[in-house]
Order: C-alpha cells, then sequence, then structure tokens
C-alpha cells in the first residue's frame, strides 16, 4: 500500500538539489500518477491529484524564480507529467509571458526536448487554444509570445526531419491569427511556411512584409527552398510585384517590398536567369504596370550581365507599350543608358519629344548616339537624326 508521507518525500526529491536525485525521484512520481504499481485505483487518483498539485506549485515558483538554477530545478516535475497529460501545457503557455527573465529562459531550453515526444495533435490542440485566447488588438509584433513561436518552430522541424508535415488543423489556426492579426502576425506563418499551398502562401505574404528585414529575408529563403516550394520562384516574384506599397498601418511598406525582391534576387541558386526574366515577362504585361519594375530589371541586369538580350526584350515591350506615360519613366531612362550600345535602338525608337527630354538627362548617351549616327546614318530614324542634330 502507498504512504502519503512517502509520496511527499518523493514529492520534495523531485526539486532537489543534487540531479541524480531529482531524475529517479521525477520518474518513479510521474509512473505512480499513471497508476504503474498501484494497485488499487482510489490510490492512484489520489496519487495523481497530489502529483499534479505539488507539479502546479513548483511552476508557478518557478516561473517566479531569479535564477535559472532555481528554475531548472523546479520545472522538470511538471514537464515530465505533460509527457503524460498534454493539456498542462495549457499553464505553461500561459504563464509565460509574465514569468521572469531567468525562468523564460529555462523554459525556452527545455520545452524544445518536451514537444519532440509529444504527440503532435495534442500539442497542436494546446498550442491552438492558447493562440485563440490573444486579444482581438493586434499587439505590436515584438510584444507576440515567443513561446508559441518557439513551439511552432520545433513542430515544423520535427515534421520536416520526417518529410512530413503538420497537422492541417495548425496551418489553419495558425494562418486564421495571422489574419486577424493583419501585419503583426507574420512571424507565426514563418514557421509553417514550407508547408503552405500557393493560395495560403500568397495571403500571407503582406503579413510576412511587416518583419524586421532579416526576418523576411529568412521568411522568403524558407519559401524559396522548401521541397517542393509553395510558391515556384516566378510566381513568388510576380506575386511581389502584383503588392501596391501603401501608407498607414495595414499597407505593404515600400521598403520592405524592396527588400523583398532584392532578397529575391540575391537567392542566385533558385532565382536563376532564366527565373527573373520570366517572371519579368509577365510582370512588363501588368496593367498597371508595377511600381518596382524598373528597378527589378536593373537588378536583374546588374546581377545576370548575361541576361542583357532577354533585358532589351522587356525594355522592348514596354516602350510599345508607351512607359513615358508612366512614373517608370526615369527608372526606363537609366536602365536604356546602362545597356549602352545594346540600346542604341530603343533610344531611337523613343518618340523625339521623349528621346530629347532622356538625352537631355544623359548626355553621355547622346555623345555615343552622334558618334553612331554619324558613322551609320543610314540605320538611325530621321526623327530621331533631327533630335541628334543631323
Amino acid at each position: 500500500a502507498w504512504r502519503p508521507a512517502c509520496l511527499e518525500l518523493l514529492l520534495e526529491l523531485c526539486t532537489a538539489g543534487s540531479a541524480p536525485l531529482r531524475a529517479p525521484s521525477i520518474r518513479l512520481v510521474v509512473s505512480m500518477a499513471a497508476g504503474e504499481g498501484v494497485a488499487q485505483a482510489a490510490a492512484v487518483d489520489q496519487i495523481a491529484a497530489r502529483a499534479h498539485s505539488h507539479a502546479a506549485e513548483e511552476l508557478e515558483a518557478a516561473l517566479a524564480a531569479e535564477e535559472e538554477e532555481e528554475a531548472a530545478r523546479r520545472l522538470p516535475l511538471y514537464l515530465a507529467l505533460c509527457n503524460r497529460s498534454p493539456s498542462m501545457l495549457a499553464a505553461l503557455l500561459a504563464g509565460f509571458d509574465g514569468a521572469s527573465a531567468a525562468a523564460q529562459a529555462t523554459v525556452q531550453e527545455l520545452l524544445p526536448g518536451l514537444l519532440l515526444h509529444l504527440p503532435m495533435e495534442a500539442v497542436t490542440e494546446v498550442l491552438l487554444a492558447q493562440l485563440r485566447g490573444e486579444p482581438d488588438a493586434s499587439p505590436p509584433l515584438a510584444a507576440a509570445s515567443p513561446l508559441p513561436l518557439l513551439a511552432l518552430h520545433v513542430l515544423a522541424d520535427r515534421a520536416t526531419a520526417v518529410g512530413g508535415t503538420v497537422p492541417a488543423a495548425l496551418t489553419a489556426g495558425v494562418l486564421g491569427l495571422v489574419s486577424r492579426l493583419g501585419p503583426h502576425g507574420g512571424a507565426y506563418a514563418v514557421p509553417l511556411l514550407p508547408f503552405l499551398d500557393e493560395s495560403q502562401s500568397v495571403a500571407v505574404l503582406p503579413a510576412l512584409l511587416r518583419l524586421d528585414k532579416g526576418d523576411l529575408t529568412e521568411a522568403l529563403a524558407a519559401l524559396a527552398h522548401a521541397e517542393p516550394p509553395p510558391l515556384a520562384p516566378r510566381a513568388l516574384l510576380l506575386q511581389l510585384h502584383l503588392l501596391k506599397p501603401e501608407d498607414g498601418e495595414r499597407g505593404v511598406p515600400l521598403k520592405a517590398l524592396i527588400d523583398a525582391v532584392q532578397a529575391c534576387i540575391n537567392e542566385r541558386e533558385v532565382f536563376t536567369r532564366a527565373e527573373l526574366t520570366a517572371a519579368l515577362e509577365e510582370v512588363v504585361q501588368l496593367d498597371p504596370l508595377p511600381l518596382l519594375t524598373m528597378r527589378t530589371i536593373i537588378q536583374t541586369m546588374v546581377n545576370w550581365p548575361d541576361a542583357a538580350t532577354a533585358v532589351m526584350g522587356l525594355l522592348r515591350t514596354l516602350l510599345e507599350r508607351e512607359v513615358w506615360a508612366t512614373k517608370l519613366w526615369g527608372g526606363y531612362v537609366r536602365c536604356c543608358s546602362m545597356a549602352m550600345p545594346l540600346s542604341r535602338e530603343l533610344f531611337y525608337a523613343m518618340p523625339p519629344a521623349q528621346l530629347e527630354a532622356a538625352l537631355a538627362s544623359h548626355p553621355d548617351v547622346k555623345q555615343k548616339l552622334v558618334a553612331h549616327a554619324r558613322a551609320e546614318r543610314g540605320a538611325v530614324p530621321t526623327a530621331a537624326l533631327g533630335v541628334l542634330g543631323l
């Protein structure tokens, strides 16, 4: 028969200063609370109730601990009981934000080991309940609780390690949270990016663009390097160009949009010359033309000099679409000037008024065109010759 006094002694040993004493004591308490080696059902209920009560007290003390050593001594019993009762994670998640810095550091160190062994569906249920319980008001991203984020990362890494996926309920719940938090929800989506489908990936892009530059770069890399990627590289670039920069709390910051496109271009193994030019071929057909069109074309030319022929085709399409009537004209002229002498024919094809204005801002280009026109006058349109003074 079990003796309450013996159980109390075991519970004391579960938080002893000596790790060799703590570990076997915790194993014994957990097994007894589960009914292992205890013959009487009533006794099992009493043992379990006392063990859980004591563990809850130790959790409260651990979360208030000012030293990591104390937190590390008080937490293991609670975490061990979570192995048998995953619903107990709720109290840990709920108490984390108000915990001491030492306790938070200890929890973040110990929790991943626990989550690697718990049933993923059970963790998902607890985690989603915690996320749904957050206030409706969107908090600043920096205030988002790091523990749910850590849990999401652990579950995602666990699924990736075995070539699997995360529960559909987790994906749906997190995407719902991202939608509710708006621009401040992007961090919650990052761990699950490799498991999203194309439409889900497109839906979270605006929230991702509210992340810090470093986090945004990592998020886009996660999308690009997923196997298979939820968005093909050219599709991701196209979707970024389709986003419209706006002012205000819920808009897409222009600077973030620029950083996102540049981050993609920098991933040369994924965003190859062929992927970039294929995406741009779609971009230059959009109406209206996206604001970042010329910047992306210029960066493609800079990063992939051998894409010059394809770039000339893009510039020709833009000229046919009367790009001079848009905000992109300055960037267009700059790009043509950078592409000389390949872009000579594009300058010659400009309407006289636009050619004159372009050459006024790029006198070096005018000198080169004049020299070429003098040498090959028959190949230059009459209107262009007039602008060149020939």
